[in-house]
């Protein structure tokens, strides 16, 4: 057992035969077939509301919830853990994003986008408006005021 754990010949004999077997097509084929079985187990289990795994995937988050609620430093933690993630993402994948973002807001109506602009801006939307309409006509009058004076 010391030799196991000292040898470089043994510590390289165990390195080519881990190697042999995970290259290996049988051995390839069932890791594949197993991890697609318990992908799909998965996704059943966490379906089913009385299945004990989503019982247990509420429960953990019912308690995770809890403990951002009264625990500010781990609150501190997960913003920031979000922070980095959601830049890290942008970074790596800036194109993809503005490309779902372009094709989500494409798709809307434009009926729909108005009604989701209305519900997220609220009654500011109205001064929006007015705003814009005053800016524009002053900016009117002046242009017109110049180029008539000029």
């Amino acid at each position: 057992v010391v030799k196991l754990r000292t040898s470089p010949e043994m510590e390289a004999r165990g390195e080519e035969i881990k190697a042999q077997l995970l290259a290996h097509p049988a051995l390839r084929a069932w890791t594949s077939t197993l991890w697609q079985d318990l992908r799909e187990t998965l996704i059943e289990a966490s379906a089913d509301p009385d299945s004990e795994l989503r019982a247990k995937l509420e429960a953990g988050i019912m308690r995770l919830g809890q403990s951002l609620e009264t625990d500010p430093e781990l609150r501190a933690k997960l913003d920031a853990w979000v922070e980095r993630t959601v830049l890290y993402v942008l970074d790596q994948y800036r194109d993809e994003v503005a490309d779902l973002i372009s094709g989500t807001v494409a798709r809307w109506d434009a009926d729909d986008a108005s009604r989701r602009i209305e519900l997220q801006v609220g009654r500011d939307l109205q001064f929006i408006r007015i705003n814009g309409t005053v800016v524009g006509g002053l900016v009117g009058v002046i242009i017109h005021a110049l180029t008539t004076t000029f």
